[in-house]
């Protein structure tokens, strides 16, 4: 199996793992009666201190190696499913949602900056398009395994198998094949990788499109569900419903790949932020399952277009040394931004409303897009 397939097949085990455990996490937690706003807490902590950690392990990264990073990380992974297991009280979530996310941040910053090294150089949308085929098409499968799970075994169960599969992940990392760059450690080295971050072209451009992206989803990932929840919707049907419209954007990735190759960011990104307005919008006049269902598909694939071209465009035009730092920096700021949104959205939806919040984080996160777009980037 080659570094590409590898890397692809790592990230769909990882993905179906994380899944698992996450997907209904929200609900979980609802169940258990803790308050929306500690819900929020939960999510943000661990989000925001991670996040401002990873603007700097780039540099560690691009560096010291990706290996053991990512055999660490995996087994984080194993370690917070199980711990739910035991976790009784919003201190205990707290503690082990801050382990996840630190975990996270270690995977997804080492992650990525292996992906940018193994992807074929002027093929970066149809790498990714491909990449993301499995990545959503493993996404897909987590959350209506999960519905099933938490119904027939429980949620105990549930992240048990969940911490399973992490491990199958841990054993597949450990397998990987790299030449590490071994060097003395110091603050002008730190500062080198920095200052290259801001010569990369359109930088910009690259970290307000993911952040706000990334900011306007946050709201979704964790309320949506709740709301779903509130409404009567069951476990089979909200895991059904997450699985749907992620499938849709599994089949989708690759043709908007190879869009994002040939037609300039706008072109791909202004028709994403139509559609999703349109699915936002529609998604609370729906009132039968088959009606949300669909604007959540139309939501999810606006969402992809506006969102990977952003992320493309870092491919293409950082430098290879400096994949990992850069990679680091502009999600960094993005989780930073997300756990921001986390706290204050957990606040914002126990005294407005759930549905009135993630209105107006559409509003919000939409109007501001197409101010990237002023001038060439």
């Amino acid at each position: 199996m080659d570094g590409f397939k590898k890397s692809v097949f790592l990230l769909a085990i990882v993905t179906i793992a994380t899944g698992l455990s996450t997907s209904l996490f929200s609900i979980y937690l609802n169940n258990l009666g803790i308050s929306l706003t500690n819900i929020g807490l939960i999510f943000a902590v661990g989000l925001i201190l991670a996040s401002a950690m990873r603007l700097f392990l780039g540099t560690v990264v691009d560096d010291f190696g990706k290996k053991a990073l990512l055999s660490v990380s995996i087994l984080g992974f194993s370690f917070f499913a199980f711990g739910l297991i035991f976790a009784k009280d919003v201190s205990h979530f707290i503690i082990l949602k801050l382990f996840f996310d630190f975990s996270n941040v270690f995977f997804w910053t080492v992650y990525t900056a292996h992906f940018l090294d193994v992807i074929k150089k002027g093929k970066e949308g149809s790498g990714f398009g491909y990449r993301n085929s499995i990545f959503y098409a493993a996404s897909a499968f987590a959350p209506v395994s999960a519905g099933l799970l938490a119904n027939w075994l429980g949620f105990k169960l549930l992240f048990a198998t969940s911490a399973i599969i992490s491990l199958l992940g841990f054993v597949l990392a450990i397998s990987i094949k790299e030449k590490v760059r071994v060097r003395k450690f110091d603050f002008k080295f730190v500062q080198k990788h920095f200052s290259e971050i801001f010569k990369i072209k359109g930088i910009k451009q690259i970290v307000f499109g993911v952040v706000l992206i990334d900011f306007l989803f946050t709201f979704w990932v964790i309320y949506m569900p709740i709301w779903l929840s509130q409404n009567g919707f069951s476990l089979n049907a909200i895991g059904a419903l997450i699985s749907g419209y992620i499938l849709l954007s599994a089949i989708l990735q690759n043709s908007i790949g190879k869009a994002i190759d040939k037609h300039s960011i706008k072109q791909i990104v202004f028709p994403g932020i139509s559609l999703i307005l349109l699915g936002g919008l529609f998604f609370f006049a729906a009132k039968q399952f088959i009606s949300l269902l669909i604007s959540r598909m139309t939501l999810s694939v606006g969402g992809d277009m506006a969102y990977w071209p952003f992320c493309a465009k870092l491919a293409r035009n950082a430098k290879k040394e400096s994949h990992g730092s850069a990679s680091a920096f502009v999600f960094g700021l993005s989780g930073i931004f997300s756990g921001v949104a986390a706290v204050f959205g957990g606040w914002l939806v126990q005294r407005f409303g759930i549905q009135e919040v993630l209105i107006a984080a559409l509003f919000l996160s939409l109007l501001l897009i197409p101010l990237l777009f002023r001038r060439p980037q």
